[in-house]
């Protein structure tokens, strides 16, 4: 079942057009990166996704329904996003973060959380392994634990679709794997679909069913890693040649160097 699809979506800031005449679909526990150079629209139409953003021209279906006909609470409980660089709330806990989450089901009469919020938090917090931290400062957290944070108020929401711009940026590489591997986890224990901006080419291959290319504000191909990451689209998308690897991973992507370079 497609949870999200565009028809020529045109999105950017203003009247300022970034993205154009997109066609994009995802289904339920499919896992699509959005891959492309800095500059060429990747955040601005995940922002448009998470209704950050008007469309400029075309549309964003969510659950076949046009999104502009829900309502903001409405699309809270179905879209969960998080930025590149989440700002982080001080003096505030793990939990009580996490618990923000439950804002889109809190009636204005409401003061503090039901036992059915409560589950829902305490689910999220245990699925990515906080329970230790359950009651720590987020400030005082390592950025790891800090993505797995908000990523915990994002399941504390229960989002069928999860927005993800670079999860992993700032991370050393164990971190990155980490954050990744518990997104795969969500993915797959609850179904979640999940559309990423990722830099990093290899990991975009590594976890994604899907990726999708962009360059110039305009949506090359939208397909599964091994069918269109090649030597050439690669080249056409980043302007960079590369070479393929072999590997237990799959394939991976390097940089070529010439001959004679350090």
């Amino acid at each position: 079942m497609k949870i999200l699809q565009t028809n020529k979506l045109s999105c950017g800031y203003g009247k300022t057009l970034i993205v154009e005449n997109v066609d994009f679909q995802i289904k339920q526990s499919e896992w699509i990166s959005i891959l492309g150079a800095n500059g060429s629209g990747k955040s601005t139409l995940l922002k448009t996704f998470a209704d950050i953003l008007e469309p400029i021209g075309g549309e964003v279906l969510i659950q076949n329904q046009q999104k502009a006909k829900k309502t903001k609470n409405e699309i809270a409980k179905l879209v969960a996003y998080l930025p590149q660089k989440p700002n982080i709330p001080k003096m505030i806990t793990v939990k009580e973060l996490v618990a923000m989450g439950r804002y889109p089901y809190g009636k204005w009469w409401q003061w503090g959380l039901d036992n059915e919020d409560l589950k829902e938090v305490e689910s999220a917090i245990k699925l990515t392994d906080l329970e230790q931290y359950s009651d720590c400062l987020v400030e005082e957290l390592s950025g790891g634990e800090v993505q797995r944070a908000f990523i915990a108020l994002a399941l504390a929401q229960k989002a069928e679709i999860l927005l993800l711009d670079e999860p992993t940026t700032f991370l050393d590489i164990q971190f990155q794997i980490e954050i990744l591997d518990l997104i795969k986890k969500i993915k797959k224990e609850r179904g979640v679909a999940v559309i990423s901006v990722i830099h990093d080419i290899n990991l975009a291959s590594r976890y994604s069913d899907k990726v999708g290319l962009i360059s110039k504000g305009r949506m090359l191909q939208l397909e599964k890693p091994e069918k269109i990451l090649d030597k050439k689209t690669i080249k056409n998308t980043f302007s960079i040649e590369v070479e393929t690897i072999s590997s237990s991973l799959g394939q991976q992507y390097a940089p070529y160097k010439k001959k004679g370079e350090g």
